[in-house]
């Protein structure tokens, strides 16, 4: 699959921005997908100008140094980290408290999510971590793509918990990163599972905890070579119910689509289906053909067994 002119600025700037000493021109065509359907070094050099010129015309500083201090016409590129770190907002005790109060009062409410939001803006440890652990859900967010962004140059493995559409609770997943992306206001990783050798898309929002990378085996690493991308791309649903679509989102995920109506964006129809069929007593219609049919057919297997 075509890698897109926006992908490929992206991992230009991802590479620059973790590499701890300059980069060479020879890495950064080895590292970032996009380069390496160039057919030459003269077309790679243009397009990566192209790119380079991009980049900065947006406002971001990419500094050109010397590799080597014998050898000064070697150069090397990268951006400055510090440009881009957010610092903490420093809370007390007691204003912590009180945030941590408001989010209890809200939960299973309307402003839940806001809630949850407010408190990952504020930088409250999560659950996950122990009381010893100083890390905060922000520190932990930005550990977390570094992981993933040291995976994809390396093409080590990276195990975490993640909870699909169709999870009750997280469940342990070993992946080699492929690509990382955005769609709309999620980012998310596609990625070769290697329990059952396929490639998976991955929301990253839905990673619990601390992400762990690992050496992957060479048997591994071929997968990335051997399996083609997915056909499947993020599709839309309606999902038309009979109470009031603003009530219903902040427990579904979706967004309000009309006043009966909620729309979802999903990757695989069953494990869309599998997460919704707790609305059955609801649902009065699904405007799309494929995931209504599979919707049927869950609830007649249903229906069997319970009879």
């Amino acid at each position: 699959m075509a890698i897109s002119k926006a992908e490929r600025l992206l991992n230009l700037f991802f590479v620059l921005l973790n590499t701890k000493r300059p980069i060479s021109r020879h890495d950064i065509r080895q590292k970032v997908s996009g380069y390496e359907n160039c057919e030459s070094d003269s077309s790679f050099e243009r397009m990566f100008e192209r790119d380079k010129d991009e980049l900065r015309s947006t406002g971001i500083k990419i500094e050109t140094l010397s590799m080597d201090s014998l050898f000064e016409d070697e150069l090397g590129y990268r951006i400055d980290q510090n440009i881009f770190i957010t610092k903490m907002i420093d809370w007390s005790s007691d204003e912590r408290l009180m945030l941590n109060l408001a989010a209890a009062i809200w939960k299973n409410t309307e402003f839940e999510n806001l809630a949850k939001i407010a408190s990952i803006k504020a930088g409250n440890v999560t659950s996950e971590l122990s009381d010893s652990d100083s890390e905060t859900i922000n520190d932990l967010d930005n550990l977390n793509y570094r992981t993933i962004l040291q995976s994809l140059q390396n093409r080590s493995a990276l195990d975490f918990q993640y909870l699909a559409l169709d999870d009750s609770k997280p469940r342990n997943r070993k992946v080699i990163v492929k690509r990382l992306y955005r769609l709309e206001k999620y980012w998310y990783i596609e990625a070769i599972d290697i329990a059952v050798q396929v490639i998976k898309n991955y929301q990253i929002n839905r990673i619990y905890g601390q992400i762990r990378q690992s050496q992957a085996s060479q048997v591994e690493v071929n997968l990335l070579k051997s399996l083609a991308s997915p056909s499947q791309e993020k599709k839309s649903v309606e999902v038309t119910t009979t109470e009031d679509s603003r009530l219903l989102t902040h427990i579904t995920g979706g967004l309000v689509a009309g006043e009966d109506k909620i729309s979802f964006d999903y990757f695989d129809a069953e494990s869309f289906v599998n997460n919704i069929l707790f609305l059955s007593s609801i649902i009065t219609g699904i405007n799309h053909d494929e995931v209504k049919k599979l919707y049927i057919s869950k609830l007649i297997d249903y229906r069997d067994v319970l009879k």
